[in-house]
């Protein structure tokens, strides 16, 4: 449809230290493109340490070429992981899905804790613990109430 609005993934920085990325449904190719572009060069204006909720419940598919953009993705931002990204919580409840991340890692293992957990608040929770382990506290509440919204 001409002038339709496609859908695209969103970052944004729920509290101090603590970020979140929403995928849709689908996305074009050329649309998560830009995104991650957008997330490397977000980089170093993070927070350090930081973690991450990505929130992978809308997704319905992938492509191959998405697979190995987020694979290159990973390979990209690792100097900048390594030393900054306290973990990333993946919020997903589909088996396609965890198949898509497994295919993911399997191309380019994360240098960051990973944990698949099923909801929004459980992942702020985690992510608050990883963040917690490296001296950093957050205020757990308000971010489970803003990534809701």
């Amino acid at each position: 449809m001409l002038g339709a609005m496609q859908a695209r993934p969103e970052m944004r920085r729920l509290v101090s230290h603590l970020y979140l990325q929403r995928y849709p449904a689908e996305v074009s190719d050329v649309a998560l493109a830009e995104f991650l572009a957008e997330v490397v060069r977000a980089g170093p204006t993070l927070d350090s340490p930081h973690s991450w909720v990505l929130d992978f419940r809308e997704v319905k598919s992938t492509t191959a070429v998405q697979r190995k953009m987020f694979a290159d993705f990973q390979l990209q931002t690792e100097p900048l992981d390594r030393r900054h990204n306290a973990g990333s919580a993946l919020v997903m409840t589909s088996g396609l899905v965890r198949g898509f991340v497994t295919a993911v890692f399997w191309l380019k293992p994360p240098v960051y804790p990973t944990q698949t957990v099923a909801s929004l608040d459980e992942g702020v929770r985690w992510a608050a613990t990883q963040l917690a382990a490296r001296g950093v506290s957050i205020d757990v509440e308000r971010a489970q109430t803003l990534v809701g919204a």
